[in-house]
């Protein structure tokens, strides 16, 4: 695979979009006698990519937190390590976000969410790294399901796996893209299924795989959150990456490459895909 140095690495904490989970809860202000209903999550992740870190959260909630009076802070260490987090507006809610080349491994760090809505607030460490066992890199496969191994992270809780291939001909003519398919594992192994590979007319395929070590609870109905406050919060951190390229079927001899150009999914891109899961946004 090639990989992609990019400008911002994560820090992976996730807070995230009440709308899923259907979290409500009223609230009585102290200047009136009337109840405010309100619904609100916040996923929050901190997240490691090769020599940078990258850390974010999004606030949703209804009605929609002020952004003059909301904050996300990271702390570590004493309170003399803290950032404060850009924010912007979005649709729904704020996002707040921050990258750095600060090295947070081994570090426990503590990020906290300040809105009108409410609170919340969590601590977390980043998981080691993973690498890929099997498929090795450039290896050529039957095309059937394929069995794909890693080493164990400490400190991950689970597994987010994301997989996509480039279908070529008999004469290594490029016929298309089969969109990445996305999932997530608490082992070490899983199985791309066979039904992946089909496109009509392929003789084999150039095939990407990344495996994302995370820590804390997936975000998902009926989760519990791991964050404390007035706002159920999610609060993930991810370590860095393992990946490989192999081919499914067989490439002309002499093949290694395929000719297209490929580029390995940002961290951004990544969560914003993961948040468009979970909220159908």
């Amino acid at each position: 695979m090639h990989k992609t140095k990019m400008a911002k690495t994560m820090v992976f904490l996730l807070l995230m979009v009440g709308i899923l989970f259907g979290c409500s809860k009223t609230e009585t202000p102290t200047s009136s006698t009337n109840a405010i209903t309100t619904s609100k999550i916040a996923v929050c992740y901190v997240v490691k990519y090769f020599d940078f870190f990258y850390s974010g959260a999004r606030l949703v909630s209804d009605p929609v937190a002020d952004i003059s009076t909301s904050n996300t802070t990271l702390t570590w260490g004493d309170s003399l390590n803290s950032i404060t987090y850009q924010k912007m507006q979005i649709q729904g809610g704020i996002e707040f976000e921050f990258d750095t080349t600060h090295n947070f491994l081994d570090t426990t760090l503590t990020l906290k969410v300040i809105s009108d809505v409410g609170n919340c607030q969590g601590s977390i460490q980043i998981p080691e790294s993973t690498y890929l066992y099997t498929p090795s890199f450039g290896a050529i496969l039957p095309i059937d399901s394929v069995i794909c191994t890693w080493a164990k992270a400490a400190r991950a809780d689970w597994y987010w796996v994301q997989y996509e291939a480039y279908a070529f001909d008999s004469l290594d003519n490029y016929l298309g893209y089969l969109e990445n398919e996305i999932t997530v594992a608490t082992d070490t192994t899983i199985s791309l299924p066979n039904t992946f590979f089909d496109y009509t007319g392929a003789d084999y395929y150039h095939v990407y795989l990344y495996i994302y070590p995370l820590h804390g609870p997936e975000v998902q109905a009926g989760a519990i959150g791991n964050m404390t406050g007035t706002i159920k919060g999610f609060l993930n951190s991810e370590g860095q990456m393992g990946y490989t390229y192999f081919y499914v079927g067989s490439p002309l001899k002499g093949v290694k490459t395929s000719m297209i150009e490929h580029k390995t999914p940002s961290p951004k891109e990544r969560i914003d895909k993961y948040l468009q899961m979970i909220t159908g946004q």
